[in-house]
């Protein structure tokens, strides 16, 4: 399927570089590392065009385009090169746990007991919630259903830094919506 996408492109390169002998060939395939580059380019432009257009964050995009080209749709990106990839995934978001970390004021959380079991609340419910989903739905055995909530839950307070950065948000509610859970 990538072929048929991509033969219109590299006939033209080809003619391309029959006058312009001095530039490198086009690949015969492109590998993981060109193909995560793509898919951050199109996950970008369409982020940008739902913000210009809907108003919705540009995160949006990266998931759609994910979900477009990954394993589920078109099958661009295969299942072996998102795992060729995950280091760099588990890099990106160590960055935004540290982001999130140097915000989390723990004095300040001290004083708001309320919140704090409130969040506490939060998380074992949100754990039991997906935990529940993947095993009894989707039918993961247990430790793979917990290890899917675990994911799950550390990912969450990336997405919502991504859009509280993209939208300027400042305020005792933003700072509530940051904290881990």
């Amino acid at each position: 399927m990538l072929d048929d996408v991509l033969s219109p492109a590299r006939s033209a390169w080809e003619d391309l570089q029959e006058r312009l002998h001095f530039l490198p060939p086009f690949p015969d395939e492109l590998d993981s590392l060109a193909l995560f580059s793509m898919l951050l380019i199109v996950g970008l432009l369409i982020g940008e065009w739902l913000r210009a257009r809907l108003g919705w964050p540009k995160v949006v995009g990266y998931v759609l385009a994910g979900t477009l080209f990954g394993p589920s749709v078109l099958g661009w990106i295969s299942i072996e090169a998102l795992a060729q990839a995950r280091p760099i995934a588990d890099a990106a978001l160590g960055l935004l746990m540290l982001e999130i970390g140097r915000r989390l004021d723990l004095r300040w959380l001290a004083q708001q007991r309320e919140l704090l079991r409130a969040a506490l609340a939060e998380i074992s419910l949100s754990f039991a919630a997906i935990f529940l989903f993947a095993w009894g739905v989707v039918g993961l055995i247990p430790a793979w259903a917990a290890a899917a909530a675990a994911v799950t839950m550390a990912a969450a307070p990336a997405v919502v830094l991504l859009i509280v950065e993209e939208s300027g948000a400042q305020g005792q509610v933003t700072e509530r919506m940051i904290m881990p859970g």
